[in-house]
């Protein structure tokens, strides 16, 4: 059992302490299992402390903490190959990405053609107008 990343120092030693009183365990087993559940740092602090109990030594890793002793520490997979982007969602992205493309020509041709034919009917409509004027 050892302290997660986003897990409060309250709650992991809550957590230990509810299994140990379970298991009926003495409070100096608790306290080494709470120390070698801490991420490195925040540990040797504890244990340069020299705890005799562990109400105290959860004192010593909040102050630790405080001090900065706690820092996410990077959990490293071993993989036996180098993990790919997903062909798959790269095959998608792509099909969307020629969609988009298709729909934006089509959209410009429209406003294209639906500009030219209101040109033209003005030139129709100014043409009618103007030979109403030269028959009055």
């Amino acid at each position: 059992m050892s302290l997660s990343s986003g897990q409060s120092i309250d709650d992991f030693y809550c957590q230990l302490v509810e299994k140990a009183n379970t298991l009926k365990k003495p409070d100096h087993e608790i306290l080494v299992k709470f120390i070698k559940g801490l991420p490195e740092q925040l540990a040797f602090f504890v244990r340069a402390g020299h705890h005799r109990d562990s109400p105290s030594a959860l004192a010593a890793a909040k102050m630790g903490e405080a001090y900065g002793y706690r820092k996410a520490e990077l959990q490293v997979a071993a993989a036996s190959k180098q993990a790919k982007p997903s062909d798959k969602r790269d095959s998608e992205f792509a099909s969307l990405q020629s969609q988009i493309d298709t729909l934006t020509k089509a959209v410009q041709n429209l406003t294209a053609s639906k500009t030219d034919e209101s040109t033209k009917q003005n030139r129709r409509t100014d043409r009618f107008a103007y030979s109403r004027q030269q028959a009055t």
